[in-house]
């Protein structure tokens, strides 16, 4: 019965989806086959009662491994994934966040391009069902990464000669 109940209150899934910025041009992410997930950063100056960076660097990882990309740590020219958390809170049965992500070639340290997610999850007003919505949004914002990761390996091998 809870369960109904939790499912009748999740009302939505607003997806804002990515502002992104080209990659660097001579470089393709096709012509990797790796990638290195950084520890995220905490950028919102607020502490929370659950690890927001440690789940959504170990989000990040499983979502790109899931998808049959190869995750490193060992790699000098794999791809750096860096995630700065800038706002993340749940009010009044929603919880949003915005992350900024930026691809960093290891060897070099240069920034190759950049992706800002932002997700929004509406809920009903259960307090139970704050601590799966916080887990919700974050799987969201690790899917939108991966999705973009994807979406440029793909376009990349499409017109690449």
């Amino acid at each position: 019965m809870r369960k109904k109940i939790v499912i009748v209150f999740l009302l939505f899934v607003l997806l804002i989806g990515c502002a992104t910025s080209p990659m660097d041009k001579g470089f393709s992410l096709a012509e990797h086959k790796a990638f290195e997930v950084a520890p995220v950063i905490n950028a919102t100056g607020k502490t929370f009662d659950f690890d927001l960076t440690s789940r959504l660097a170990a989000l990040i990882s499983s979502k790109l491994k899931e998808k049959g990309l190869s995750v490193t740590d060992t790699l000098d020219n794999a791809i750096l994934i860096k995630s700065s958390v800038t706002s993340f809170e749940t009010r009044s049965a929603r919880t949003q966040c915005t992350v900024e992500i930026k691809f960093v070639d290891k060897s070099t340290q240069r920034v190759l391009g950049e992706i800002v997610t932002s997700k929004t999850l509406s809920v009903g007003g259960l307090s139970s069902v704050k601590l799966n919505s916080d887990q919700a949004v974050l799987e969201a914002v690790a899917n939108d990464i991966v999705f973009e990761i994807e979406k440029r390996i793909k376009y990349e091998s499409l017109v690449s000669p």
